[in-house]
């Protein structure tokens, strides 16, 4: 796998990526290396996920091309499962008793939990990114969906689970506060947190979770049948199961359509004080729920790996103080020094500027106590990192100035020898 890795072509423009040559050699590349990984069995995860393999894997599941999407996908699958449970999570659909479907599930191993403690916010990160893109077709959505029960299945602890729930909770707030995404995509959204929700409230063994989310579902049953698996995955948008589709006719189903109106009710969606609620007694820290993965995680770049080379005399360096935060951005002053200003500055209140700094310490100090540590080291990271390229790409146009005019010059003149220096006569006897 990582042979055929190695052969993909480098992430350059855009344009060029996007060329037919380049997606037809890519499709060839994805469609081999997922014949390849049907070959491999997996016993440890972190060993079938090493980073040089996984990071360019995770950046390929952003194409363009849906169907290249859905292949990185099934590579995921292939390699994360490990008790052939692919074939029952292909679709989205709410079971209220997954043990009738013969769900195999063990408890995580400790090196796969380390694992997903080091790459868990990748894939969180990722799947998130995914589930916005707007060329996305019901496969697509299907496929993210097996993605995610699959790590609920497959390396599942009490952190995982938090995790997991934080996600579902992103992906409903992105299908109700994205406006861009048509009202197809959001339906699709919201039936995808409604089915996977209940698998891992299941999965999990959360009795008061899965009760909400049969509560939700017979609300949506009732008045929201537009946000069910039913109607959304359904590729011919009939209220029909997959399972009835097989023997009853499409022309006997009612036609429904999607509402004219975008509206949500809260008893239709999952709410987060509810869910913090109810899992209390399992969970000790609940903070992370209400803190969104909206930090891109550190060492991933774009796909196209475009990235403009700066002006020497337009970088900007910005050191951080040892009170500085990783989360609060740092102040810019732009406006020109006067003797006004001064003045206005000396006049402020120098209390209203303590209760400032004593607001944006107490800001910082609640950011360190319960943002996630992986988060916090990412952040820090991020920073260090474009810090030190910034330094390299300093150095690297430094280096390269040896051909300009002034060091030419100075390359070129020769040091003065005693007899070529022109004394003053006053000094010459």
């Amino acid at each position: 796998m990582m042979f055929v890795m190695a052969k993909f072509p480098p992430f350059l423009q855009e344009e060029v990526i996007g060329s037919q040559m380049d997606v037809q050699l890519q499709t060839m590349l994805l469609k081999t290396l997922l014949k390849v990984a049907t070959k491999y069995k997996t016993v440890n995860i972190a060993n079938a996920f090493p980073q040089e393999f996984l990071l360019p894997l995770l950046r390929m599941s952003l194409f363009d091309d849906p169907a290249m999407r859905i292949i990185v996908q099934e590579i995921l699958h292939t390699l994360i499962d490990r008790h052939e449970n692919t074939e029952k999570l292909m679709h989205v659909q709410v079971c209220k008793d997954i043990s009738k479907a013969g769900f195999k599930v063990e408890k995580c191993k400790g090196a796969d939990a380390l694992f997903m403690k080091k790459y868990g916010m990748q894939f969180y990160w990722y799947l998130l990114e995914n589930i916005k893109l707007e060329s996305n077709k019901v496969d697509n959505f299907e496929a993210l969906y097996c993605t995610m029960a699959l790590i609920c299945v497959e390396m599942t602890t009490k952190e995982i689970v938090l995790e997991l729930i934080r996600l579902a909770l992103d992906m409903q707030n992105i299908a109700t506060n994205n406006l861009s995404l048509p009202l197809t995509h959001k339906c699709a959204i919201h039936a995808l947190v409604l089915a996977f929700m209940s698998f891992l409230a299941q999965v999990c063994e959360l009795q008061q979770l899965h009760q909400y989310t049969q509560e939700v579902l017979e609300w949506r049953k009732k008045e929201a049948s537009h946000l069910l698996p039913e109607f959304a995955f359904n590729r011919n948008n009939r209220p029909a199961s997959h399972s009835d589709l097989d023997v009853t006719p499409l022309t006997d189903y009612p036609t429904i359509h999607y509402p004219q109106t975008e509206t949500l009710k809260d008893k239709w969606l999952f709410q987060v004080e509810i869910i913090s609620e109810m899992l209390s007694s399992e969970f000790s820290d609940l903070t992370r729920l209400t803190s969104p993965f909206t930090q891109k995680p550190f060492g991933f770049t774009e796909v196209d790996g475009s990235r403009s080379m700066s002006d020497i005399n337009s970088i900007n360096l910005e050191f951080e103080s040892a009170e500085g935060s990783p989360v609060q951005p740092r102040k810019k002053y732009g406006e020109e020094v006067t003797v006004e200003s001064l003045k206005k500055i000396l006049g402020e209140d120098m209390s209203v500027t303590r209760e400032e700094e004593e607001r944006r310490r107490h800001e910082i100090i609640k950011t360190f106590r319960t943002a996630p540590f992986e988060e916090i080291v990412a952040r820090s990271e991020a920073k260090s990192n474009h810090f030190h390229n910034k330094l390299n790409e300093i150095l690297s146009m430094v280096s390269k100035g040896s051909d300009s005019p002034g060091t030419m010059r100075r390359s070129t003149d020769k040091p003065a020898t005693v007899f070529d220096i022109q004394y003053p006569e006053l000094y010459v006897y």
